[in-house]
């Protein structure tokens, strides 16, 4: 396929994103609702945790770049993908 230039490159690229990003709103939902019910389990062991602080440790900016990498995405446009900065 042809590539029609920059603009319509960018074009596609951004309804890939919004498409992806839909399509993981259900499963990051089950997964923030999973964090929680662990925490709050945690929590009746009395161990100490703070069930919003657990939530959001999760890299939720990582999904985007781990659903390309499980389809196979080479490496380089996986990069493209993931955050700009390293994980700290």
């Amino acid at each position: 396929m042809r590539s029609l230039g920059p603009a319509t490159d960018v074009s596609r690229q951004s309804e890939q994103q919004v498409k992806l990003k839909e399509e993981l709103a259900a499963p990051l939902r089950a997964m923030q609702e999973i964090a929680r019910r662990i925490a709050r389990v945690s929590k009746d062991s009395k161990l100490d945790i703070v069930e919003d602080d657990y939530v959001t440790q999760f890299r939720v900016e990582m999904m985007d770049a781990v659903i390309q990498w499980c389809r196979g995405a080479k490496f380089a446009d996986i990069c493209k993908v993931g955050p700009s900065r390293p994980p700290g």
